[in-house]
């Protein structure tokens, strides 16, 4: 029964450590709306340019939100060096 506990404790571990090590950053992040969505924050490029943004950067992941406008916006959640989509109006 011990050595179930130790197991599960030294997985939960490097869990938690692998997430912490492979969290998306805000670069992270632009990188993948200018290279999937052509969403840019750079002013000095002609692509879409953001309105609003909201990055959030917690120990074991990120989200982020960005309004182009109104109507399209999208939200992620990044976790291992992948983003989620929850929610893109971007292309309505």
């Amino acid at each position: 029964m011990i050595k179930k506990k130790r197991c599960a404790f030294w997985a939960v571990l490097f869990l938690c450590v692998a997430m912490a090590i492979t969290k998306p950053s805000d670069e992270d992040y632009h990188a993948y709306l200018y290279r999937v969505h052509g969403v840019c924050a750079n002013f000095h490029d002609p692509c879409v340019h953001s309105i609003s943004e909201h990055v959030r950067t917690l120990p074991f992941y990120m989200t982020a939100e960005t309004n182009i406008s109104e109507d399209k916006e999208i939200r992620v959640f990044g976790i291992f060096h992948h983003f989620f989509i929850r929610k893109n109006t971007l292309a309505s």
